[in-house]
């Protein structure tokens, strides 16, 4: 239901999103990214300080190798191998490289984003130039220092046993001391071999940092924005926007807020909306030129007086007060009026269910309309008894509430085939809760028989206007009441 009422919205969104999206693929900077490859192996100095790398069984730490690539000492390699760099800080030099580890390799893929295709291919191969550079310089350094730190052993072992030969010279033959110094001279020269070759091999070591495998060329196209990407974004984020922006229409259409609202969800016609207006800075009022339009419907669909029902999920204030007004308007216009409730055992005027049925209403309907006020419909039989047996429905529609609500009294009404003559829309709950009650008194004429009596033998109590149970506030302003709608029966 969402997308065959909202489907317009979705359309739309879609057609915005890609919009966008094609405009920001259109403006956007375009970036090139080259890449070059540098294969990472072992130097060949022994190293103790170098980790296990957590991505190959290598001795080569190809994370600690990956933030070595951005390291500072990397980055002024390059201005060495550019000169063109140099004027560029490091942080600068370094933030457009990004370096990535393919699985199970001793791979570094070092890549360059620049808005240029040539600089991009340039910066790359000068990063893997420059990492090798530095990486070999620091196994280099390394094998220098153990060279200097053995050749320094060995020049003081050297000394040493130059220094055990003169001694031995003058010790006397077949004594302890020549024996203790000859075996000592003996230990000294055995490690002065020793370190002799370890110099010797530390001198003839080939330091292999690693190799460019792939070196990086000119891009022939773009990187980024990519349209393929934007585009898809844009239809995504477009179908979303489209589908929030038809639920939200979809839940706002769904309340009666306006008299169109109540024909179109409704299928009912709207007999006149009950405005509010500011008196005097007190509290809204209704508008009473409604209800007199309304009762002119009234008496152009029924001339003779019969049994009315007026209806709805509203407040039990918002019915009763509908019904009073409905019964003054028909009083100013000469006719005798009852008015009663269903629904509302506990209220004044309440009809039991024995008078709610059609022999009960059909009993007194004579020469007075009897305004019947249907108090929580959804949930009392009574009313939708009356309703069978009623001349006439109206219902009592609150602005802004769910169309399910009166949908279900609706429902309710057709199914005993009640004749709904349409809708009135009146304010909000919250409007009614500020109003003074209208009650509904028992029943009660407006316009004396010809004994003084009611039809029920009791006294009737007219007001001094000939409503005794409608109330009216000075001053009320006035509006022109809505028009009917179109019938929802034919």
């Amino acid at each position: 239901m969402l997308l065959r009422r909202g489907w317009m919205f979705v359309v739309v969104g879609i057609v915005a999103g890609l919009a966008v999206g094609a405009l920001l693929a259109a403006t956007l900077p375009k970036q090139y990214a080259a890449s070059s490859a540098v294969l990472v192996t072992p130097t060949g100095v022994n190293d103790s300080a170098t980790l296990t790398s957590s991505r190959t069984s290598g001795t080569v730490n190809l994370d600690t190798e990956a933030a070595v690539v951005t390291s500072s000492d990397v980055a002024k390699q390059v201005q060495t191998i550019d000169a063109a760099t140099k004027t560029l800080s490091i942080a600068k030099l370094t933030k457009p490289v990004s370096i990535t580890v393919p699985p199970n390799t001793s791979i570094l893929t070092i890549t360059y984003t620049s808005d240029s295709a040539v600089l991009s291919a340039t910066r790359a191969n000068d990063f893997a130039t420059a990492y090798l550079d530095r990486r070999k310089a620091d196994a280099e350094a390394t094998l220098k220092a153990e060279i200097d730190k053995s050749q320094l052993v060995v020049d003081t072992l050297t000394t040493q046993f130059k220094s055990i030969s003169t001694s031995i010279g003058k010790l006397p033959a077949k004594s302890a001391q020549l024996d203790f110094a000859r075996s000592q001279r003996s230990v000294v020269l055995g490690q002065l071999k020793q370190l002799t070759r370890d110099v010797t091999a530390f001198s003839t070591t080939a330091v292999t940092p690693g190799r460019i495998l792939k070196t990086a060329t000119t891009p022939s196209s773009a990187s980024s924005p990519s349209r393929v990407l934007l585009l898809s974004g844009g239809l995504a984020g477009g179908l979303l926007l489209g589908l929030i922006a038809a639920w939200l229409r979809f839940a706002v259409r769904a309340r009666l807020q306006h008299p169109v609202d109540v024909v179109r969800l409704l299928k009912l016609p709207v007999l006149g909306e009950v405005t509010t207006a500011k008196v005097k800075g007190t509290a809204a009022v209704a508008v009473p030129e409604v209800y007199r339009r309304i009762v002119n419907v009234l008496l152009a669909t029924r001339s003779e007086p019969g049994v009315l029902l007026v209806t709805g999920n509203s407040t039990k204030i918002a019915l009763s007060s509908v019904v009073a007004n409905l019964a003054a308007a028909l009083a100013g216009l000469g006719h005798r009026v009852l008015e009663a409730s269903a629904g509302d055992p506990t209220g004044a005027g309440a009809l039991a269910s024995r008078q709610l049925s059609r022999p009960g209403l059909d009993a007194a309907r004579g020469e007075r309309w009897l305004l019947i006020a249907g108090i929580d419909p959804t949930h009392t039989p009574e009313v939708q008894a009356a309703g069978a047996a009623s001349d006439m429905v109206i219902l009592v529609v609150e602005a802004h509430s769910k169309t399910a609500r009166s949908s279900g009294v609706i429902e309710q009404l057709d199914s005993v085939g009640a004749p709904l003559l349409g809708a009135i829309l009146v304010p909000s709950g919250r409007w009614w809760n500020h109003r003074p009650a209208q009650p509904v008194a028992a029943p009660t004429p407006y316009g004396e028989t010809s004994d003084g009596e009611t039809s029920d033998g009791r006294a009737e109590q007219p007001s001094a206007n000939g409503a005794a149970s409608v109330r009216e506030d000075p001053g009320s302003a006035t509006a022109e009441g809505a028009q009917p709608g179109i019938a929802r029966r034919p």
